[in-house]
């Protein structure tokens, strides 16, 4: 069942269902990436812990913040309507159909959020099991990040950082560290190339911070 209701200027959505429920000391971790309830030493349970992650940093991350009681929209945001559709994403989509080319574009993106996360957890000290990864080239990815992490060595100073800039827009940082001594951004990208959108949201976070 879902209903919705007004709070003030809020408005509440609420989502019930007939499952068999979640323990009140494993409510506050739902949204942890990974976050599974603990069955013993078995989990007959599918899925890799990541759908409500998922759900969160869409409402919390994709579109808008909330800072000091003050509404910020977010780069991506922003980057998304200001930034023009490139002329080969058009193509594409007119080639194989809106609602193909957005189950692709969805697929993508859940691909990209896991490897995303599982990045960050590499950082976090968590050891991935490669074979949660299917695609070869997801496992490559992680392989390459290790790589990357076990040559520049990485000092984590924050990971998922909330920024928020005096020029009213805000984001989450994927990694704030410093490499040699100096203050470093890394961004991770699952994409197969660099677009000018990725170098002006490392720019923007890089002005806020």
């Amino acid at each position: 069942d879902i209903s919705t209701a007004e709070e003030g200027s809020d408005l509440l959505i609420s989502i019930k269902d007939n499952g068999i429920g979640i323990a009140k000391e494993h409510q506050k971790k739902i949204f942890d990436r990974f976050y599974r309830i603990p069955e013993g030493e078995l989990h007959t349970a599918k899925g890799f812990g990541l759908g409500l992650n998922f759900v969160k940093k869409v409402i919390d991350d994709t579109h808008y913040y909330y800072v000091d009681g003050v509404f910020k929209p977010s780069v991506t945001k922003i980057l998304q309507e200001a930034m023009p559709t490139p002329f080969a994403l058009r193509q594409w989509i007119g080639e194989v159909g809106n609602d193909k080319a957005k189950e692709k574009l969805e697929k993508a993106g859940e691909r990209g959020t896991a490897l995303h996360n599982a990045c960050e957890e590499m950082l976090r000290g968590v050891e991935i099991d490669l074979t949660q990864f299917p695609v070869e080239a997801d496992k490559k990815c992680l392989v390459a990040f290790k790589n990357w992490c076990a040559e520049y060595q990485p000092e984590v100073v924050e990971i998922e950082k909330v920024l928020a800039s005096e020029l009213g827009y805000a984001g989450t940082l994927d990694i704030l560290c410093k490499i040699k001594g100096k203050l470093t951004i890394v961004d991770i990208k699952t994409s197969s190339s660099i677009y000018t959108e990725h170098l002006l949201q490392i720019t923007a976070y890089q002005c806020a911070l």
